[in-house]
């Protein structure tokens, strides 16, 4: 494995020569990426994941009570998007609650995109119809969080673990807060790195030739194993069902820039492990999707709508805004409200 990165990165920076003008785009490209979507949408959930995991949410001593609490964090992860979820599981991990490969599927199930992601980015910029948003958050949180309910069900966390956490007060809490924000900060900027790299990446390999006269739907496959947002974009220039599912696959597989993200914070994260989990997740997201799409009302994006798109003019902002808080909302009501019932039933079990 250390070979074959060796070869690809070699090959990348002989690339770079040549095509130094489209490494310069696409790092522009990235800055501009990580700059109006990556940080806003990312950084204040960092925050909030950092200041709780310090606090001990993660450190209940029942057994329901750590089950209860690794689901309130899957909603959490869910809604603020990937790789908050690395932070989840790296705490997991350490505190001894699951060992490494527990804690490594656990993250691949738990780290999936965020509402924001798939109702402005993909519904609205790529498909120009938000209508679309339902459809691909159906088939992405539903086997999400059927699978983490289930891994919380059947898998027992270990009871040994590190004794909770005291609670922050007063001047301790501020610590905690303004730690909490350096943190994050050192967090967002390791994805936004990643994010920069891997769109430098893409835009030397286009300007190659690379693809040559593969398929759209190769290309976007392919590009998508790399860095999921590229991948979805070439998809969603032909908008057939199968692309669609393609989309819905690629986007609960995350990729290898994903993954290298939460190996930056989770440092134990096993391959294997994490990519199993993956493919079986995009497995099944791509065939609820392509299963559901006749029955929801969803529209074939227009060329009106694409031209729109072209020529600059931004979707409805406001209406993308509220669509997104009601599907975050309706989300987190849901997987609230199973883990509630859930921690109810074992602790009368107990």
């Amino acid at each position: 494995m250390g070979y074959a990165a060796f070869v690809i990165m070699l090959i990348i920076t002989a690339l770079l020569i040549p095509f130094s003008s489209a490494a310069f785009y696409g790092a522009s490209e990235g800055l501009e990426l990580f700059a109006l979507n990556v940080l806003p949408s990312l950084f204040p959930f960092l925050v909030c994941a950092h200041y709780l995991i310090s606090a001990g949410v993660l450190s209940s001593k029942s057994l329901a009570g750590k089950r209860f609490s690794i689901l309130i964090f899957a909603v959490i992860a869910a809604v603020c998007g990937t790789p908050s979820a690395a932070l989840i599981c790296r705490e997991l991990s350490s505190s001894g609650v699951f060992d490494r490969r527990r804690a490594s599927v656990l993250c691949a199930v738990i780290n999936q995109a965020g509402p924001i992601f798939i109702i402005s980015t993909i519904s609205a910029r790529f498909l120009c119809d938000r209508s679309f948003a339902l459809l691909f958050a159906v088939s992405h949180y539903i086997p999400s969080f059927v699978l983490a309910l289930a891994f919380c069900c059947f898998l027992k966390p270990e009871c040994a673990s590190h004794a909770a956490r005291k609670k922050p007060s007063g001047s301790d809490a501020l610590i905690s807060f303004s730690a909490a924000i350096s943190s994050a900060v050192t967090t967002v900027l390791r994805v936004g790195g990643t994010v920069v790299f891997f769109r430098v990446f893409y835009s030397v390999v286009i300007a190659a030739g690379v693809f040559g006269c593969m398929p759209n739907a190769a290309q976007g496959v392919f590009t998508g194993m790399f860095e999921m947002t590229n991948g979805i974009e070439l998809l969603c220039r032909t908008p057939s069902r199968l692309c669609l599912s393609l989309c819905a696959a690629l986007l609960s597989f995350g990729g290898v820039c994903i993954f290298i993200q939460s190996k930056m914070l989770f440092e134990e994260l096993s391959a294997k492990e994490y990519f199993t989990a993956k493919l079986i997740l995009a497995f099944l997201s791509g065939a609820l999707f392509y299963l559901f799409y006749p029955l929801l009302p969803v529209s074939e994006p227009t060329m009106a709508g694409l031209n729109e798109t072209l020529s600059g003019k931004s979707p409805d902002i406001f209406s993308s805004r509220i669509s997104s808080i009601l599907c975050g909302a309706a989300i987190t009501a849901f997987a609230l409200a199973v883990s509630v019932l859930y921690s109810r039933l074992a602790g009368r079990r107990k």
